[in-house]
């Protein structure tokens, strides 16, 4: 009996204490990063000299394309524009996810990311994908037709674009009707939103929310035009 209470008292301490430890951590590790970005004056967006740690497997530890495919609704066929693809995280996973029958349009504004994103799939590994189409355009003025887009997704993306409500029009501008929003935003990020902002803002743009996945640290809002 004090064998079982023992464990009992065991296990309910590690289910309150482990994810209380994950918490703390990112917190200081979100607040550190905030106080690093601002007293460098670091510029948004990020500088492409960040392009290898932003496209690198330690982000993905934490930001895991998979997780982030599945809650943002990206399926086979689809014609996906992600917004602020940077040096390609994401792009090749994203890619692979909707096969030879849909595309992904990768937009970024800055050129230098690109380039990386660029070489990134000259590699022998990724050379098989095929169905990238990358444009070094702001999202403010995205080069598509009104309506012609199943989905659009930024990841830890849209607060760093000044003026968010205007984006996220112009990506509402090109989804079809009823096609997907996708927001992810994760703690670990200097520019982290709670959810409820994300919401707001996907709301104040003229969307309604879907589903919203995830926890507080790392969460996906899908919305729908």
């Amino acid at each position: 009996m004090i064998l079982i209470k023992f464990i009992a008292v065991l296990g309910f301490s590690v289910l309150v204490f482990v994810p209380a430890v994950v918490f703390a951590v990112s917190l200081i590790f979100h607040i550190t990063a905030k106080l690093f970005t601002r007293v460098l004056g670091l510029a948004r967006p990020m500088t492409p000299l960040m392009g290898p740690i932003l496209d690198s497997d330690f982000r993905r530890a934490f930001q895991s394309p998979n997780v982030i495919i599945q809650r943002s609704g990206i399926q086979e066929g689809m014609k996906v524009v992600e917004i602020g693809c940077g040096s390609g995280a994401f792009t090749t996973y994203v890619a692979r996810a909707i096969g030879p029958k849909g595309t992904t349009f990768a937009v970024d504004i800055q050129q230098k990311m690109l380039k990386q994103l660029e070489a990134k799939l000259k590699k022998r590994e990724n050379r098989d994908i095929e169905n990238v189409k990358i444009y070094n355009h702001s999202a403010y003025h995205l080069p598509f037709e009104d309506e012609s887009m199943d989905l659009v997704f930024f990841v830890s993306v849209l607060q760093q674009i000044p003026d968010i409500n205007k984006a996220l029009s112009e990506s509402r501008r090109v989804l079809k009707t009823g096609g997907t929003l996708a927001v992810t935003e994760t703690l670990w990020d200097p520019y982290y939103p709670i959810c409820a902002t994300t919401i707001k803002q996907g709301i104040a743009a003229g969307f309604s929310l879907s589903k919203l996945d995830g926890n507080f640290w790392h969460y996906t809002a899908r919305f729908k035009k």
